[in-house]
């Protein structure tokens, strides 16, 4: 009896450990995903609104579209207006009321000003924002002291200063840094205890959300039905990828070898010699109708928070969007360089470091026990021949129960998609004087 009721106080113990960590990781994420510390630590339009804040959330998102093709959809948000670019499901559990966000520019919403209101909920919640600033195509600042129900301001006295900062910042590329901040103080103590405990957590999925939402708007995703495609197709897509893990030991003899002929699997590539004794060894080849100069840009700027890996981008890229476009601030790495870092901030057993280099012809990546080595062969046509190998050699330690099943289970259904979603990216990208056809050139 006394062990059994060790082993249920013990799997409590674990439970709420498991619990604690997890609602931590909650807060964290509700008050910092998607932003770099430098975001998190600049001062921000509208910041003076709210004064010593009871909580404070950044999120971020890199759009690939210039800023004039996101400001429209800020100009119309609001209840019963363009909405908040949440998912359906997410108006439909929380705010049944509401109407679909919006999927096209309206323009009798557009002529927002300074002192307008914008409406958070029906009429008779009182609710809503005050424009206090505006910059077009630069920033928006929305502030509220009615977030509350009016029964909490009546008999509790109860009150709230809140903003919402939106920034635009033009990147290169035609792109767009869109920062998201939220600034809150409340009382009496309890409320604002209360909504810190709830609302911050919750914003890690509203906040994203709502990024998410002005991001595949404003890329041009603008149709429902093509939308409900898309979505439709990467969850399928993300399936079909967890059922090539479940199966992957058992092809492992094929898919060390995918794409890849025999002499290229036999041939030496720079960086074998780095990792003696390797027991995991795939190398995968694919021809991609671009010269290399084409391919290699792609290759330089893989990992997070930089092109992604063109995979399972809710599997292997934190929810976000791989690139569609060449970074150029990723495109000057050499010798000794993190390179396709797996998180943000990197580290030397989650990221490799560029061992060797010559453009366009070979790279590879290096980190302890392992590398990761790519050779682009020019073929006639202007075509390449991309063959990647990667080399693991096994260290029996704790950690091992983890990264081995990953490798093992998940590297060739990624690996896989990734150069698929490489030569995707690399043919599409080809000039048209490289792209056309013999005699137009």
């Amino acid at each position: 009896m006394g062990t059994t009721r060790s082993r249920i106080r013990g799997a409590a113990v674990v439970s709420g450990a498991a619990t604690a960590a997890a609602y931590a990781a909650l807060q964290w994420l509700g008050r910092t995903s998607g932003s770099s510390r430098r975001e998190r630590r600049e001062l921000l339009p509208g910041d003076d609104l709210v004064d010593r804040p009871h909580f404070v959330t950044d999120h971020a998102v890199t759009i690939y579209a210039p800023p004039e093709a996101v400001w429209p959809w800020l100009l119309q948000m609001g209840w019963h207006r363009g909405g908040w670019y949440t998912s359906r499901w997410v108006d439909a559990l929380l705010f049944p009321a509401n109407q679909p966000a919006a999927e096209r520019i309206h323009p009798e919403w557009q002529g927002l000003v300074v002192g307008d209101t914008v409406p958070d909920g029906p009429p008779e919640s009182e609710c809503h924002f005050v424009v206090r600033e505006l910059e077009p195509c630069r920033h928006l600042v929305l502030h509220s002291s009615s977030h509350l129900p009016p029964e909490f301001r009546d008999r509790y006295g109860a009150w709230l200063s809140w903003s919402w900062v939106f920034v635009l910042r033009e990147l290169e590329g035609g792109r767009t840094r869109f920062h998201f901040r939220t600034r809150g103080r409340l009382g009496p103590a309890w409320l604002s205890a209360g909504y810190s405990l709830v609302l911050v957590p919750a914003d890690f999925i509203m906040g994203r959300q709502m990024l998410g939402g002005v991001k595949r708007r404003a890329e041009g995703l603008a149709s429902p039905a093509l939308v409900d495609r898309g979505i439709a197709a990467r969850s399928a897509a993300t399936w079909g990828a967890l059922g090539l893990m479940l199966i992957s030991p058992i092809i492992r003899p094929l898919h060390l070898r995918w794409g890849a002929t025999s002499s290229e699997v036999e041939a030496t590539m720079p960086g074998d010699d780095l990792v003696p004794g390797a027991q995991f060894t795939a190398t995968r080849a694919i021809t991609i109708d671009a010269p290399p100069v084409d391919v290699w840009p792609w290759i330089q700027q893989v990992g997070a928070r930089r092109g992604g890996f063109y995979s399972y981008d809710l599997l292997d890229n934190l929810g976000r969007h791989s690139s569609t476009v060449i970074l150029p601030e990723w495109q000057e790495l050499g010798i000794g360089d993190v390179a396709a870092p797996m998180v943000d901030p990197p580290t030397l057993t989650t990221s490799f470091t560029i061992a060797e280099i010559d453009a366009p012809r070979h790279l590879v990546w290096s980190k302890p026990d392992s590398t990761w080595a790519w050779t682009l062969e020019p073929l006639d046509g202007d075509r390449t021949r991309l063959v990647t190998r990667l080399k693991v050699r096994y260290r029996f330690r704790p950690d091992a129960v983890v990264s081995i099943p990953l490798i093992e289970f998940g590297d060739f259904a990624m690996m896989r998609r990734m150069l698929l979603g490489l030569r995707d990216r690399a043919e599409r990208s080809r000039s048209p004087q490289q792209s056309a056809p013999p005699g137009v050139r």
